[in-house]
């Protein structure tokens, strides 16, 4: 039982943090498993990475945006996040930084469970309260570990693979209707034109009024907000990958200026375009 200060426990490969300074590191070893906490501050990033284990996350404080190829993803306060072996990603905290606990399985334990669960093989965020009380129970056990300690961590990560299984199992039964589905690529090969609600309903075959609810249901966003989602993720990789001008960039996603793809930009990712720019080309 040991805890550590000033270093990085991602157990990540092919990659040197460029700094050991800002994270302040909890780290306990109970049976096989690694239980970690980490503080990250404002504005870090983490380059591309990737584990040597599985990996069960909880954000306990603070925000960051996690990069997997083309993908970007905001990870807030108390999502539970599984990240399997040798998934390369990036992270970039916002302006708050962020405090996350760690969970990490070794490959012969998630063998195990193997034939009950892949769901440790998926790279999937889960919002839920039953899966935040039971990584903070895990947690919690491990500021205090005693004798009893490995029963209660394993007892707890099978509870935990099991609530999320159930959990993606739903969300897979939830699949969209054909039509749907017909909108959403629409939304993905024309965010930067300005559609209206109408437009879209009427080229799929329905009201406006049971296209916004239906999109709302199976998407967890309104039809705007998908839009303003899509714009910031192609926005976000113009910026980081080239040297031309904001400007055209922010016009190019469908924008209608600088100042207002900025406004975006840091309420959605927590940074403006040049401090994105300017982290991107550091890792």
């Amino acid at each position: 039982m040991t805890q550590e200060l000033a270093r990085v426990v991602y157990c990540a490969k092919s990659v040197t943090p460029p700094q050991l300074d800002p994270f302040h590191v909890m780290q306990r070893k109970s049976a096989e498993f690694y239980l970690t906490e980490s503080v990250f501050p404002p504005g870090f990033h983490v380059p591309r990475h990737s584990h040597q284990y599985h990996c069960i996350y909880l954000v306990l404080e603070g925000s960051f945006s996690e990069t997997q190829g083309r993908k970007d993803r905001r990870r807030e306060r108390f999502d539970v996040v599984l990240t399997p072996i040798d998934q390369p990603h990036a992270d970039t905290f916002h302006d708050s930084g962020g405090r996350c606990f760690f969970v990490e399985i070794p490959s012969g334990w998630a063998e195990r469970v193997r034939d009950y669960s892949t769901i440790l093989e998926s790279n999937i965020e889960l919002q839920s309260k039953s899966l935040s009380w039971l990584m903070m129970r895990l947690y919690r056990e491990a500021l205090n570990l005693d004798s009893v300690s490995p029963l209660v961590i394993e007892g707890g990560l099978l509870e935990i693979i099991a609530a999320a299984s159930r959990l993606s199992f739903r969300e897979t039964a939830r699949t969209p209707p054909a039509w749907l589905k017909t909108a959403s690529e629409m939304l993905r090969e024309q965010f930067a034109e300005h559609l209206t609600l109408s437009e879209m309903a009427k080229s799929v075959g329905v009201h406006p009024a049971y296209l916004a609810t239906a999109f709302r249901k199976y998407y967890a966003c309104s039809v705007g907000g998908y839009i303003r989602r899509l714009r910031i993720e192609y926005a976000s990789k113009e910026i980081a990958s080239s040297d031309e001008p904001i400007t055209n960039i922010a016009l190019r996603a469908g924008f209608a200026d600088h100042s207002h793809l900025s406004k975006t930009f840091k309420r959605l990712t927590g940074l403006t375009p040049s401090q994105h720019r300017s982290l991107a080309r550091r890792s």
